[in-house]
């Protein structure tokens, strides 16, 4: 009988060990968050599984979003890199085109990126690393773009609603 106590009872503690295990992986996790989210630090975002369209049209797929902020609630900028399948879409990118998105608050499944002129409606927001597979099949930068915004867009994102 005094076996059948001793087992519940080690039972018991083990239970008991996970669950602080747990409840401190959360808190720790959680302290975590806050410090990155409350501080001006980038924030590094994989988009692994999101399309990228160009005119309308899928031409490859995100690989990472860096979200450059100046304090924890105003954007500085953003850079993206974007893997890009289609030859035509990546040499017309290599041309010297800027690119915009047609809805810049709502990067989505439907966002469609196109070229747009550098002009006085029109400002620097980030830059997009396009990156192409070379003949070894394998991923490498091979160009760099600007990205613009249109200007009450971009102040709007930065905070600043002067525009």
């Amino acid at each position: 009988m005094s076996k059948y106590w001793l087992k519940i009872g080690l039972r018991a503690l083990v239970i008991f060990g996970i669950g602080m295990v747990c409840v401190g992986l959360f808190r720790s996790t959680k302290r975590t968050v806050r410090r990155v989210v409350d501080s001006n630090a980038d924030l590094n975002i994989p988009l692994a599984f999101l399309p990228f369209q160009f005119d309308g049209a899928k031409a490859g797929k995100f690989e990472r979003l860096v979200i450059h902020r100046s304090d924890p609630r105003k954007l500085s900028g953003v850079d993206m890199t974007i893997r890009v399948t289609d030859p035509a879409v990546a040499a017309k990118l290599a041309s010297g085109c800027n690119l915009t998105v047609d809805d810049p608050t709502h990067l989505n499944n439907n966002s469609s990126f196109r070229c747009a002129d550098l002009d006085a409606t029109m400002e620097s927001f980030g830059q997009v690393h396009i990156q192409t597979k070379n003949s070894d099949d394998e991923w490498v930068d091979a160009s760099t773009v600007t990205l613009v915004l249109p200007k009450a867009v971009a102040a709007d994102l930065r905070g600043k609603r002067n525009a």
